[in-house]
């Protein structure tokens, strides 16, 4: 779907498929007719982003949920409006797209909710997951390394350092953790008492 938007909140012209879809005309679309096709949820942050954008005099993009007329299913769609300005910098008029996403958010609440799953299932199991790039250094999942570290910190897992037939000693343990940006930490644990 695609439009124009003049300064003043008409639409010199919708698209025929913007129409079919909100059972909109043209002229219920203008000025705060819009609003009736969009979920009223997201209106408030909609208006207030593009008002940013218009004082600005930048391109716009936003999220929002708009209501198919024929059976009143509201579907996620990308808002792109681009301002056209005259050589004083005024606005003359926006040409806009709005593309369907709702396949996209489906997708992503499914892969928020399976990651939600194997979180709680790492945590119930007290397992947890890692990544090796060859290109980089190894990268753990948070929920692993929290568990190394709880691990650690409450068994006091140290190191030996000597062959296993010698219970003479144990070292500091340290473990190391990679960072989500990447850095390097390291951990230094108390060291255990000495074995006898």
């Amino acid at each position: 779907m695609a439009g124009v938007l003049l300064p003043d909140g008409s639409h010199p012209y919708l698209t025929k498929r913007w129409r079919e879809y909100s059972g909109l005309s043209v002229g219920e679309t203008d000025s705060e007719g819009w609003r009736r096709a969009a979920h009223p949820e997201d209106i408030d942050s909609h208006v207030e982003k593009f008002r940013a954008a218009a004082a600005a005099r930048k391109p716009f993009e936003n999220e929002v949920r708009l209501r198919r007329a024929a059976d009143g299913e509201y579907r996620w769609f990308l808002v792109r409006i681009s301002p056209l300005c005259d050589g004083r910098g005024n606005i003359v008029k926006w040409h806009g797209v709005l593309t369907d996403i709702e396949d996209r958010k489906r997708a992503e609440q499914a892969l928020k909710r399976s990651e939600a799953y194997l979180a709680e299932a790492q945590e119930l199991t007290k397992t947890g997951s890692w990544a090796r790039d060859t290109q980089m250094p190894t990268r753990f999942s948070r929920s692993i390394k929290a568990h190394l570290l709880r691990h650690a910190i409450n068994e006091q897992v140290t190191r030996r350092v000597r062959p296993a037939s010698c219970n003479a000693c144990r070292q500091v343990t340290q473990l190391e953790t990679v960072d989500d940006a990447g850095g390097k930490s390291e951990i230094v644990l108390g060291a255990a008492p000495k074995l006898r």
